[in-house]
């Protein structure tokens, strides 16, 4: 019998594989030889050959997205992620409705349900949920592996130039912070008590500021502090804080010193002008039945590559033919790019919608009220309605008259709603 250790061992299903593999070439003729051969369970290689899968392969089925439809989406993830934006949860559940929704349009489409996003994160161990950090977009332009290498190039070109050693780099820095301000800490106060107790803190308040420099070698000059008082405190906190081993790490993980640039492009993550791929959008169709032809779908690809399975002769559980696995990669890399064009067709109209907003906002009058006394909602109504002879514009010239050039309507006044003169030359100014 075979250990519970042994099937846990990574290596166990690719010796299963090799054991069947043996049986099907007739190199081990009896079960329970190639069992003891490749250490794996009697039981579990009898029901392997009688097409039973893995324990973790066993749901598949029973999944509402495919396996092809959440790598696509792990790649949508991975490239939103890139560019600085990571979608949110809710942007995924939307997102994997658009992918069932895009299988058949024909059709009412399928939905996840609301715990399909906990779910997916446990079954794709290089995705995980955390909690985001604000980035500015300038401060997200500056990672940019050409403008850090031309930086670093211009550091080397430097040391050359004039013959700058490690010994002789520094680094400064300007730091200030209040005194006398108490933070928020978990304190210990009466059960009794309702509500959050009350921590007072001292009313002198006033700014301290420190100004530090370090050397590439671990050297520590002597700080210069903007301070009230006359007693300098600090002198154990500075001496735990600037070790020489924290100042030689903090050089090396600027690159610098030592002159290491690609230890700072590999920690960089976002690609702010990563360029859009192109893709295709696929066209919709309102027939409800199928016939073979050109595949627009997810759907009709499949049924289209189980039609020319069944006139190959080509089974499911066929691999022994190079053409076999040929012709899967073929169709997994048709609905690949399917799936990113229904991404991309999405993120195109959402694109869309927000340009339009954006517009509607720019070309928005602003028109200004009344400066004194207080303008209703009636009042605004009416004085919307109200438009005197004045400013109606002329009637359309009959076919018999003349044609008469326009007029240009005289201007009113802001300030008091008159018609004749503008806000500059309100006479109910008040000076």
């Amino acid at each position: 019998m075979v250990k519970s250790r042994t099937k846990n061992d990574p290596s166990y299903e690719g010796r299963l594989s090799l054991a069947i593999d043996a049986l099907n070439n007739e190199k081990i003729t009896k079960l329970r030889d190639a069992a003891r051969t490749f250490d794996v369970s009697l039981t579990t290689l009898r029901r392997r050959l009688k097409g039973s899968v893995p324990a973790h392969n066993a749901g598949i089925t029973r999944r509402k997205m495919t396996p092809t439809e959440e790598a696509v989406l792990r790649g949508w993830v991975f490239s939103l992620e890139r560019r600085g934006v990571p979608p949110r949860q809710h942007m995924l559940h939307e997102m994997a409705n658009i992918l069932l929704a895009q299988r058949d349009p024909t059709k009412i489409p399928e939905k996840v349900g609301k715990n399909w996003v906990t779910t997916f994160l446990k079954r794709q161990p290089d995705l995980k949920a955390k909690f985001a950090r604000r980035l500015s977009y300038s401060r997200a332009l500056c990672e940019d592996p050409v403008v850090i290498g031309g930086f670093f190039e211009e550091i080397k070109q430097l040391k050359e130039e004039y013959g700058i050693a490690d010994e002789d780099i520094y680094n400064f820095d300007e730091t200030g912070f209040a005194m006398g301000i108490s933070s928020t800490a978990k304190v210990i106060c009466s059960s009794d008590r309702s509500g959050k107790p009350s921590l007072i803190q001292p009313g002198n308040r006033e700014w301290v500021t420190v100004v530090e420099c370090v050397g590439s070698t671990g050297t520590v000059v002597p700080p210069l502090i903007i301070f009230k008082s006359g007693t300098n405190r600090a002198e154990c906190v500075r001496i735990q804080t600037y070790t020489t081993q924290n100042i030689k790490s903090g050089f090396s993980h600027t690159g610098i010193v030592p002159y290491n640039l690609q230890k700072v492009l590999s920690q960089l993550q976002i690609a702010v002008r990563e360029a859009t791929p192109a893709s295709i959008r696929p066209s919709t169709s309102s027939s409800s039945t199928w016939s073979p032809k050109t595949p627009y779908n997810a759907r009709t690809l499949e049924k289209q590559a189980k039609s020319v399975k069944r006139s190959l002769n080509m089974g499911d559980l066929d691999s022994n033919s190079p053409s076999c696995p040929a012709f899967n990669q073929l169709i997994k890399g048709s609905l690949v790019v399917m799936h990113q064009a229904a991404i991309l067709a999405r993120e195109n109209h959402n694109l869309r919608e927000a340009n339009d907003i954006l517009q509607k906002r720019r070309t928005r009058r602003t028109k200004a009220l009344q400066a004194d006394g207080i303008l209703t909602v009636a009042e605004g109504r009416e004085l919307a309605q109200e438009l005197p002879e004045e400013a109606q514009p002329p009637p359309p010239p009959n076919g018999s008259a003349p044609l008469q050039p326009a007029q240009r309507a005289l201007p009113r006044c802001s300030n008091c709603w008159e018609i004749g003169h503008k806000r500059n030359r309100c006479p109910n100014i008040s000076t």
